[in-house]
């Protein structure tokens, strides 16, 4: 990080005025670093909603077993390496809000519940997902994921106090 010259003021020696100018201005960059990474965020999200409107060719269809208590949606969204991370990032952003330890049936019945398109949906089975972005969730530290007996998924590198 590049350091302003003229900011490089010895605080011992600055007067009230001074810090309290340099206060102010660290308050202000502050504030304008958050604006920024807001505006990340939303463009992150913008990007994600525009591949999930475009990425319709890539849903493939899949008919409900009425026998398979493990399939619990009719499209299975599958995404591109590119998009991993944006998945990702959408999917903790909705978790980290309730908690951060779920069974596969609680974390893909919640994901289904929270997901605001009905083309991005996730099939699970017992002990492991389906998806890629599943496999992704499941090897992203933040999250740790259980099957519904409590047995730890070994995809899943961290355990949740």
């Amino acid at each position: 990080m590049q350091t302003n010259p003229q900011l490089l003021i010895d605080l011992r020696k600055a007067s009230l005025k001074e810090k309290a100018d340099l206060l102010e201005q660290q308050q202000l960059l502050q504030s304008q670093l958050r604006n920024i990474k807001d505006k990340i965020q939303k463009l992150d999200r913008y990007i994600l909603d525009l591949e999930i409107k475009h990425s319709k060719q890539t849903v493939i269809q899949r008919p409900i077993k009425k026998d398979n208590s493990n399939t619990i949606c009719s499209k299975i969204f599958k995404p591109s390496p590119n998009r991993l991370k944006y998945d990702i990032e959408y999917v903790y952003n909705l978790l980290k809000v309730d908690k951060t330890s779920y069974t596969v049936v609680e974390l893909v019945d919640f994901l289904n519940s929270r997901l605001d398109t009905p083309n991005y949906c996730i099939d699970y089975k017992v002990s492991t997902f389906s998806t890629n972005l599943g496999i992704y969730l499941a090897k992203d530290p933040r999250f740790s994921l259980t099957t519904k007996e409590g047995n730890k998924i070994s995809y899943a590198l961290k355990e949740v106090e």
